[in-house]
């Protein structure tokens, strides 16, 4: 009679996905530890896979999606969680409060910011009719307005929202007039003409007509940032604008240096950076603001560094920029420009320290600091800049996802990269990358290195209909998500909703039991488990190599093997079959509790040698 033989794998999962060695060599015992899918787990604190929280809905009443969200750290140490979606920018959790409409067409006159209704307008007293067009929605609105010695910008408004009519209005928004039209959507639109109105009729304080937002209902693409006691937002395509965090109104932004209006905007060593000015036809220059000012971005210290003649190959185009760990990190899309800041800080003696070639950042939103480096998406893999402070660690980027690559460039392929999200939860050192289209977020275990590949476990997260679009923690500790009907909370495994839904499954890599040459006559699994009682699962094996053999048994877990529920307890399921090679996955569906893998052993007995 055969010897039965196993195949005892520990703690599997816990090296997380490998997809480019699809088997387990006979001496690489530790090699079991990978999986060829590992799904919508985590690896823990004491190194085994466990399945993830669900991410829960936390808003009230609110029907439509949240495609960007960040945590403002209020004055007062207080945070605000703010979110946009479907053109509106909000504040709330629980429930959500509109701070920023921008559905509208919309098209700013700077006069300079902090005008009120009762500022004089600087119209001359005389019977001059100054003029202008607005083209709203296509239709030409001829404006005519007489100046008087007593007008304010109360009353200029009203003689211009008589000539706008039904189509659109003018108001004053963070002290500069706001044109805006009377529709929302892609098809609203203003285009304002300066005439004599305001090149001629508003000599002090007429600083330029800013370049026009068009109204949209799925424009969410905004970077937040904060400084001072403000929330910054920028987005191409939308005008650059900044928040009061008391009342939410909007503040003037004076003197803006770029032609249309910054795809970036971040914020750190006590200034304001902006950069990617695409519309504008600039992407090589770098801008930062006054000191303790973000609102003061031509005066003060404020400054800007063009870029042209600092890229290692020829001309590139900023997609990212990075203040952290003494550097500001400017991400271009082929290649990588490192500066170093002096002991003062003063951006304007910062020396170029180091540039990489060939290595780009493919979407701003997948870059993300974390404790040990910076963390973004190139055009094939995850790379990481390392925190420490040695010039020569840019020289060798570590390729972070190299043992799922494929998986990654296909989950690109299929991307708008402006949907692409990252985001880091320091509670438990997880950095994951979000392709929504696809429904895959990767995420990555930067403290848990594997030993000699020195590279972080990575596992899969899908759910059933319902794509991470964002991620933010505020200082409590709680780590949220913007998605499908508002803000979600990572916490717990009681999926909120059907179409929350998400399971816990795990497939090793092929296994030979150390020889291929001799078929293998499978007779059992034996999983140990930390489950709840109750539990059910679903084990799949496959042999040689080939999908279309896989079989299926359910199981539950019964109430003296697991009677602490939930409690660690053995499950064994029969199997059968003839074969050289095989891979048996499991899967949970989690509803309740979580599932924790400790141990999977794979029975078979020897056969005949085959040919």
């Amino acid at each position: 009679m055969a010897t039965l033989r196993s195949i005892n794998i520990n703690l599997p999962g816990t090296y997380g996905l490998n997809t480019i060695e699809d088997t387990v060599p006979a001496e690489a015992e530790t090699q079991s530890r990978f999986g060829l899918v590992v799904t919508n787990g985590v690896v823990d604190r004491n190194g085994k896979v466990t399945s993830r929280q669900d991410f829960v809905n936390q808003t009230a009443g609110f029907s439509n999606t949240l495609s960007a969200i960040f945590t403002h750290r209020n004055s007062d140490g207080t945070d605000t969680v703010l979110s946009a979606g479907a053109g509106i920018a909000y504040s709330g959790i629980a429930s959500l409060t509109s701070r920023f409409d921008y559905r509208a067409g919309s098209q700013i006159v700077d006069v300079g910011g902090a005008k009120t209704g009762a500022s004089a307008s600087g119209l001359a007293n005389d019977a001059t009719a100054y003029t202008c067009t607005v083209v709203i929605d296509g239709v030409t609105k001829n404006v005519s307005v007489v100046g008087n010695v007593s007008q304010t910008y109360t009353t200029l408004m009203a003689e211009i929202n008589t000539d706008l009519g039904a189509a659109g209005s003018v108001s004053l928004v963070g002290g500069n007039l706001k044109f805006i039209s009377a529709t929302t959507g892609a098809s609203s639109t203003v285009a304002t003409t300066a005439g004599t109105l305001f090149t001629g009729a508003l000599p002090t304080g007429f600083v330029a007509i800013r370049t026009a937002s068009a109204g949209t209902i799925t424009n969410d693409n905004w970077q937040f940032a904060s400084l001072s006691g403000k929330i910054f937002m920028a987005q191409a395509g939308q005008a650059f604008t900044c928040l009061n965090e008391s009342t939410f109104d909007v503040v003037s932004v004076v003197g803006q240096p770029w032609t249309s209006s910054p795809n970036i905007v971040v914020a750190g060593y006590g200034r304001l950076w902006a950069a990617d000015d695409a519309a504008g036809g600039n992407r090589y220059t770098l801008w930062w603001s006054n000191l303790l000012d973000g609102t003061a971005l031509n005066s003060g210290d404020a400054g800007n560094l063009s870029l042209i003649n600092a890229w290692p190959q020829g001309q590139d185009s900023v997609v990212a920029v990075v203040p952290a760990f003494g550097r500001v990190v400017v991400l271009g899309r082929n290649s990588i420009l490192l500066y170093t800041l002096p002991a003062d800080n003063d951006p304007a003696s910062m020396s170029l320290t180091h540039t990489v070639s060939n290595i780009g950042c493919v979407a701003r939103d997948s870059v993300i600091v974390t404790d040990d480096g910076i963390y973004f998406l190139s055009d094939n893999s995850v790379f990481r800049i390392d925190q420490l402070g040695q010039v020569t660690s840019l020289l060798n980027l570590e390729n972070m996802s190299k043992l799922y690559a494929e998986d990654v460039v296909s989950a690109l392929a299929a991307e708008t990269t402006t949907k692409i999200r990252a985001g880091y939860y320091p509670k438990d050192g997880l950095y994951v990358l979000s392709f929504p289209t696809s429904n895959a977020t990767f995420c990555l275990h930067p403290r848990k290195m594997i030993p000699e590949v020195d590279v972080p476990p990575a596992t899969k997260w899908t759910n059933v209909a319902r794509p991470f679009r964002g991620f933010c923690f505020d200082k409590d500790g709680n780590w949220y998500c913007a998605g499908t009907n508002g803000v979600h909370k990572y916490t717990g495994y009681v999926p909120d909703g059907a179409n929350n839904a998400y399971s816990l499954l795990f497939y090793t890599q092929w296994n030979n039991f150390g020889d291929e040459a001799r078929l293998k006559h499978l007779k059992a699994v034996t999983l140990v488990l930390e489950a709840a009682s109750g539990q059910t699962g679903t084990l799949y094996w496959l042999e040689d190599y080939l999908a279309g053999t896989e079989n299926s048994e359910t199981f539950t877990c019964d109430a003296v093997e697991f009677a602490e529920n939930p409690g660690i307890g053995h499950v064994r399921v029969a199997i059968g079959g003839s074969c050289n090679v095989v891979q048996v996955g499991v899967g949970f569906v989690i509803n309740a509790a979580a599932v924790t893998l400790q141990q999977m052993r794979i029975f078979a007995t020897p056969g005949a040698m085959k040919p």
